[in-house]
């Protein structure tokens, strides 16, 4: 049965060896015991900070698989080895490097026998089961021989140098005191203080190859370089496959001269009955011939495979910048050159430029990280490109900017994981603002801009350096030249957000009037002109008085009354001197029509249609039929124009909504104003910012970049389109290159799957 038991290091390890340190060494020659400290001094200074980055790794690889697992139990398991984590942290570099130290200490004895019998840590005891060692082993090996096949000849010389030290041959890779295999003992030995599980574990050990192992080559270069200095072996230029090729021919003929006597050997004597089923010397001779030809195969094969690592070459960091200068200076026209390149595309161009300069039989590879970053960052400048117009001179400026950016990315891998990062604030400033104010606008392109931006990036694409600063100060003029155009816009949004509020407020008011006077004349027959006075002029005094009092208020009271009062003295045909009017509602019509913009001939001639002649012998200035065209056709203050009687306008798009457009409904109303979206108009994607909205009438306003109101719609036809998919909501948090990464690595899961 399973445990957790068995995959943790249980209490403290059996028969552990002693270790020894460089003081303990005496009998060691002194000018020995001195360059082996020096060796001990400049591995620790070496392995200090890319030792802390990989705990630091650790730590936030254990909490990101603690985020994803899939049970609370897995999950607390994970944060148990954080809490380990942070209690031992502090004893890992001393152990590490104690480890380290012994191994010098005893180089003279590990060189003398082979690796399988070198002094090996205390495996840890298990509490069910015998796996755990056998595993870790595995892993740790592997990653050993990784190093080994790729560092192989630095190892090769390295191993040289060893020997004379301890006045020995060379001492293979496996042996070497601060070789693949030494540093990876030395990682268990410092990672047993950690009660941890095992698969926790190979985390901490994967990491320590990713970052430690990465760039170890250098640490052996360097480490070479040291030994050079105190005069071992100055002049040595052997290669490893040179080396191991020559004693593959050296063993030739010294494997058919060993067996030709044994083949030609006459039987002499009888031999047992036991001996008597083995084949005699004739019969056994086809045998050896087929295992001469299968051993000279094999050597054939050997002596391929070290005229191919002679012939290899990785491409190193320096170089490779230098082969991206050349495909940069061609690539910085980019007019003819619409589409980014592919990471395949990018390694060909880069070996166009380095083939020229070699020898023809030289085989290149690119640097394990180097490949993947130059992937990465083609996916990147792809996926950018996918969001941008066709036509547009975003797509231009991205194609231009995929070269220098790998560059900066190459040299510096924060690219990837710092936001700030000024290359990457760059590539989202040129999204951005080329976007939203030259290719994506639904007015007028920002022409000035447009070219501050295409001058920038054109100075980038020419810039052989590379520097990063170029990219910050890239960002800062933009910025400096955005904020104007930005608060130009937000002030021209603000004006626009103040009219759209106030013409809501205003149709409310006239709806909330036309209503109370509908109700009032549904119960009463009034004659065409009180009708048309009601629906129109006096509807319009009534909105005033809700507008500024509210409906609560004494003025509104009153003119509603008014209305009341009206209808009661109403009859068909004119008014007569016997049906007159009390003095305070003839003075109330007269104040409320003054108010709404009726000219005062036209009150008067109201007034003496509806209550008889205000003078004696006066007759009224304008005919019936006068009085209801200029009633009904009258320019109100707002400088609408009135027209036949009005009755409540129905909400807008009345046609009920579907239930997805609902749902499309209820998520824009939770969203804050000021929220972006994505509309398709005319084949083109445009950005519009919902600026207001009113979830009473259900209207909403849209606005461009720069502040300015297009085409309207209503919530329930926005509702529509994100229904059906013509609209969908852009995260403004979110910027261009993280919406990009997101989807390169949802592609590359779906691809892995």
């Amino acid at each position: 049965m399973n445990s957790p038991i068995a995959h943790r290091t249980g209490g403290t390890p059996a028969a552990a060896p002693v270790l020894r340190g460089l003081a303990d060494c005496r009998a060691l020659p002194p000018r020995v015991h001195a360059i082996l400290s020096g060796l001990l001094q400049r591995a620790g200074e070496w392995l200090a900070k890319p030792f802390d980055d990989t705990l630091t790794a650790f730590n936030l690889q254990l909490i990101r698989l603690a985020d994803k697992a899939p049970s609370n139990a897995e999950q607390n398991r994970y944060f148990d080895s954080v809490t380990a984590l942070k209690r031992g942290r502090a004893e890992l570099a001393p152990r590490l490097l104690r480890h380290l130290e012994n191994a010098l200490a005893r180089f003279d004895e590990d060189a003398a026998r082979p690796a399988a019998t070198r002094a090996l840590p205390a495996k840890p005891s298990l509490a069910l089961s015998d796996e755990t060692p056998l595993d870790e082993e595995l892993v740790l090996t592997d990653m050993a021989v990784r190093i080994e096949t790729r560092e192989r000849e630095p190892l090769y010389t390295l191993g040289c140098r060893f020997g004379v030290l301890a006045g020995a041959p060379r001492i293979a890779a496996e042996a070497l005191p601060v070789g693949p295999r030494a540093l990876t003992e030395a990682l268990r030995h410092a990672a047993a203080v950690l009660d941890i599980e095992l698969a926790h574990r190979v985390v901490l050990y994967q990491c320590f190859e990713r970052v430690v192992l990465r760039d170890i080559g250098g640490f052996y270069r360097a480490i070479n370089g040291y030994l050079i200095e105190q005069g071992i072996l100055p002049h040595l230029h052997a290669s490893p496959q040179l080396a191991a090729a020559r004693a593959a021919a050296r063993a030739i003929p010294t494997a058919t001269a060993r067996r030709a006597p044994a083949a030609a050997a006459p039987a002499k004597e009888p031999v047992p009955a036991a001996a008597e089923r083995t084949p005699p010397p004739q019969a056994a001779a086809p045998a050896r011939v087929a295992a001469d030809a299968e051993d000279f195969f094999a050597t054939l094969r050997r002596l391929l495979a070290a005229h191919r690592l002679a012939r290899l070459h990785v491409v190193g960091a320096e170089e490779l910048q230098r082969a991206l200068a050349v495909v940069q200076s061609h690539r910085a026209d980019a007019e003819a050159h619409a589409t980014p390149y592919t990471g395949e595309e990018l390694r060909e161009q880069i070996l166009a430029v380095l083939r020229p300069a070699a020898a023809p039989e030289r085989t290149y590879r690119f640097d394990e990280a180097d490949g993947d970053t130059i992937d990465l960052i083609a996916r990147l400048i792809a996926t950018l490109v996918e969001d941008v117009p066709a036509d547009g001179i975003v797509r231009r400026m991205l194609v231009r900017l995929q070269v220098p950016v790998l560059r900066v990315a190459l040299r510096d891998k924060s690219f990837f994981t710092d936001k700030t990062h000024p290359a990457r604030q760059w590539l989202d400033a040129v999204v951005e603002a080329g976007r939203a104010w030259v290719d994506e606008t639904e007015g007028e392109a920002d022409a000035e801009l447009g070219e501050l931006l295409q001058q920038w990036v054109a100075r980038i694409a020419a810039d052989q350096a590379n520097a990063t600063a170029r990219f910050a100060e890239a960002t800062t003029e933009l910025a400096q030249r955005l904020e104007t155009a930005t608060r130009k816009s937000e002030a021209a949004e603000r004006r626009r957000v103040e009219a759209a509020r106030g013409r809501e407020k205003l149709e409310l008011a006239r709806t909330q009037a036309l209503a109370a006077v509908a109700a009032r004349l549904a119960a009463a027959r009034p004659g065409r002109l009180l009708q048309a006075l009601l629906e129109g002029a006096w509807t319009d005094a009534l909105m005033l008085s809700l507008l500024r009092d509210g409906e609560a208020s004494l003025s509104y009271a009153r003119r509603l009354a008014v209305v009341d009062e009206l209808l009661g003295h109403a009859a068909e045909g004119e008014a007569g001197p016997e049906r007159a009017a009390p003095v305070e509602l003839r003075n109330d019509l007269h104040a409320g029509l003054s108010e709404v913009g009726l000219p005062d001939e036209e009150i008067q001639a109201v007034l003496q249609r509806l209550f008889g002649a205000t003078a004696a012998g006066a007759e009224p200035g304008l005919s019936l039929t006068e009085l209801l065209i200029r009633l009904r056709h009258r320019t109100r203050r707002d400088g609408e124009e009135t027209g036949a009687p009005v009755t409540p306008a129905p909400p807008p798009d009345a046609a009920p909504l579907a239930p997805a457009e609902h749902e499309a409904l209820h998520r824009v109303l939770a969203l804050p104003a000021g929220a972006w979206f994505a509309f398709a108009v005319d084949g083109r994607r445009v950005r519009r910012k919902l600026a207001w909205y009113s979830p009473q009438t259900r209207q909403c306003l849209f606005v461009n970049r720069r502040g300015v109101p297009v085409a309207g719609a209503s919530l329930d036809e926005l509702a529509r389109q994100l229904a059906r998919g013509a609209a969908h909501f852009v995260d403004p948090a979110e910027s261009p290159v993280e919406r990009a990464w997101s989807r390169v690595v949802a592609a590359l899961k779906a691809g892995a799957t």
